[in-house]
């Protein structure tokens, strides 16, 4: 009797769960569930602690389908995740996470917009004592982080109609 070997390493157990929350994010019946889930914060864990590029992948993609509804954008927000998604856009070796990192950014920073254009910034209602004030800060992080990494879309080799992101320059990560 040999000692049982795992048949599989923490990362490949990561990546195969950011892989199925990745999968379920992809449609908006199953979005809403994940986000009644509280899957936001792991997602935001795995942006902060990963190195794997499968994982990586995975939750950048999940957490840019979440910042596809309004409705999410402000618990994307506060859970704070501006900052590794910035992180990554900035360090990231693959097209793949940066794009989406910048578009989930993107998404959060037109949230940021429209509660400013339609008066609901924590200045204009008081929200600031409800949490507003927090959420506001964030989105004004979103905005800026939009500026922190240069980038633009240009065509794949091949022709075709598909993209990707093309890093054109960096300022220094968030202080």
């Amino acid at each position: 009797g040999g000692t049982a070997q795992p048949i599989c390493d923490a990362n490949t157990v990561l990546g195969c769960a950011a892989q199925a929350v990745r999968n379920m994010t992809r449609h908006d019946v199953t979005r809403k569930d994940v986000m009644k889930a509280g899957a936001v914060p792991p997602l935001v864990w795995c942006l902060s602690n990963s190195h794997d590029s499968v994982v990586l992948v995975n939750c950048s993609q999940a957490m840019a389908n979440l910042a596809l509804d309004d409705e999410h954008r402000a618990e994307i927000l506060a859970a704070q995740a501006v900052r590794p998604l910035a992180e990554l856009m900035q360090f990231s070796h693959d097209a793949r996470v940066i794009g989406f990192c910048s578009g989930t950014i993107a998404f959060l920073a037109l949230h940021e917009d429209e509660q400013q254009k339609n008066g609901e910034d924590g200045q204009k209602n008081g929200a600031a004592e409800n949490g507003g004030g927090q959420e506001s800060s964030n989105g004004a992080a979103a905005m800026a982080a939009m500026g922190m990494v240069g980038g633009m879309m240009v065509p794949l080799t091949g022709g075709g109609s598909r993209m990707q992101m093309v890093r054109v320059g960096v300022i220094p990560p968030l202080g």
